[in-house]
């Protein structure tokens, strides 16, 4: 969680532990981890970051 409370996102997140990323949200919902949307996802990213950058 920590990684992602510091901007890392859930996709990353997902892809690196090889797991589906609804299951790791519903995981961050039960655990009641504050869930970025997609406007503050932009801003942890950083300015000129494509969102699908590896």
């Amino acid at each position: 969680m920590l990684r992602y409370t510091d901007g890392e996102s859930l996709a990353a997140l997902s892809r690196e532990y090889d797991v589906n990323p609804d299951w790791l949200g519903e995981q961050f919902n039960a655990w009641n981890v504050r869930r970025r949307d997609r406007s503050a996802a932009a801003v942890a990213r950083g300015p000129g970051v494509s969102p699908y950058a590896v």
